[in-house]
């Protein structure tokens, strides 16, 4: 009987290395898949990804029929942020500048470049090279809303897009 004890306590300490031996070889390759990880993420959290993020969500509303800001502290912490994210990267900007539907297409062409040309003015002043930001006057086109309202900024606003690559400024 002590054999029969004695050999299942030697049977359960083998098994008991051999599983240890498992566990240490799944820590360390947890550990190499953890470093990886961090690799891949640092790569999609780069300055692109954040740009583009930044992109997705921001908008710079104006006043009706001005080139005026209609939140000068919001759009002021928006391009200080924008220039944040174009800081010590090679990537390039397209200030896409808007007008509601009502003036002449001339007259919201010439706004919407106006609207443009005053954000890329603010960036410019907070270190952003202007070579880097292509401009362009979208005027009444692409509205986010139907409503024409004096109050609210809806389509009279300035957009952010991605430049291509190889993309030159006209």
């Amino acid at each position: 009987m002590r054999e029969a004890i004695g050999a299942q306590a030697k049977s359960a300490d083998q098994k008991y290395t051999a599983l240890s031996e498992q566990y240490d070889k799944l820590g360390e390759q947890y550990a190499k898949l953890a470093e990886q990880y961090a690799k891949l993420q640092a790569v999609a959290d780069g300055p692109a990804a954040r740009l583009d993020r930044f992109i997705a969500t921001t908008a710079i509303f104006f006043a009706n029929n001005s080139d005026e800001v209609l939140d000068n502290d919001q759009a002021e912490q928006q391009l200080r942020e924008l220039a944040g994210l174009m800081a010590n990267n090679d990537l390039r900007l397209r200030i896409v500048g808007y007008a509601d539907q009502s003036g002449t297409e001339g007259t919201n062409r010439t706004l919407a470049r106006k609207r443009a040309e005053q954000v890329q003015r603010r960036l410019t002043a907070l270190g952003v090279d202007p070579s880097r930001l292509i401009l362009v006057s979208r005027a009444a086109t692409m509205p986010i809303t139907d409503r024409v309202d004096a109050t609210v900024g809806g389509n009279r606003r300035v957009a952010f897009e991605t430049v291509y690559r190889g993309e030159v400024a006209r």
